[in-house]
């Protein structure tokens, strides 16, 4: 836990990685878009056919597919937002919260529709 109040839970492979977001279910997953056995592509597919997952916000973190094509599939496939590397941690931090605010938000216009 950091001094935002954030729990983070770190994985070395999408596989590990997909087993934490199943049990988790976190607020938003910050995937990178090169790992070991599955690259980062096959995990966003992976969490965004699964019921349990596929709601949870994903942001790509990439230092190598940092072309407009590469950002144009991640997007397709459900992230919401993509960030290279190298970051300054204040902009991660920015952009990690527009998105979780903005998963928020989404999900009380949920609310307020289902009770209307």
């Amino acid at each position: 836990e950091n001094n935002e109040g954030y729990v983070f839970y770190t994985a070395n492979n999408g596989e590990t990685g997909l087993e934490i977001a199943e049990n988790e279910l976190p607020d938003l997953i910050l995937l990178d878009w090169q790992m070991p056995e599955m690259d980062g592509l096959k995990v966003l597919e992976l969490l965004k056919s699964h019921k349990l997952t596929k709601e949870i916000p994903v942001m790509m973190y990439t230092g190598i597919m940092t072309d407009s094509n590469s950002l144009r599939t991640a997007l397709r496939l459900g992230a919401k937002d993509f960030l290279r590397k190298p970051i300054e941690p204040i902009e991660m931090e920015a952009r990690i919260s527009a998105v979780i605010q903005q998963t928020e938000h989404q999900k009380e216009l949920i609310k307020k529709e289902r009770t209307i």
